[in-house]
């Protein structure tokens, strides 16, 4: 469903609230919730999916595989505006990303925090799969949390394997990352 929707952990889940980012993004891929909030329909149509996180609402914990969402095109795509909030999650070299792109196409995300909270491994943001036309924007890459040198320690990967962060095949094109931050 198009419209303007709020992502707030410290809300009620509703028809226009998310408490987490997982129950947003399963609403659109399969029309499920974990946050106990309504049901809504699956997909985007009838225009653009706007949401605001609401500022200091987080951080978010969570483990973020977003794959594709019917509907989506350069006219009813997705907006997340961050407002500084955090997205993290404890990698490890077996369950390795934070946030994946997974053949999603037309999602933006402008000024979010995304952070791998392990030590020892972490693709904070992971397209694969033909994920295109996506923008990130004023986002802070964030693994400063390691502590040991990896290959496995990868701010932005752009590869078709979830084991290794070079591979071969149209893991995504067109992709935009404007005034993105990496620190680690």
């Amino acid at each position: 469903p198009g419209g303007t929707y709020t992502i707030d952990a410290n809300g009620t889940a509703s028809s226009t609230n998310f408490k987490n980012f997982t129950s947003f993004f399963n609403t659109l891929m399969n029309n499920t919730r974990t946050d106990g909030g309504p049901l809504l329909g699956s997909g985007v149509s009838g225009g653009p999916v706007i949401v605001h996180v609401v500022p200091n609402s987080g951080p978010y914990t969570e483990q973020l595989n977003v794959s594709q969402i019917s509907g989506m095109d350069a006219v009813n795509h997705v907006r997340i505006y961050g407002n500084g909030n955090i997205l993290q999650f404890t990698a490890t070299t077996t369950n390795i990303h934070v946030f994946r792109l997974n053949g999603i196409d037309y999602l933006s995300v402008s000024n979010l925090v995304i952070r791998s909270t392990a030590s020892n491994a972490g693709w904070n943001l992971h397209l694969m799969n033909g994920s295109n036309y996506n923008t990130f924007d004023s986002c802070l890459i964030d693994y400063t949390a390691l502590t040991s040198q990896t290959t496995n320690a990868v701010g932005i990967c752009i590869s078709n394997s979830t084991t290794s962060p070079t591979s071969i095949g149209a893991a995504g094109y067109f992709d935009t990352f404007r005034n993105c931050t990496i620190k680690g």
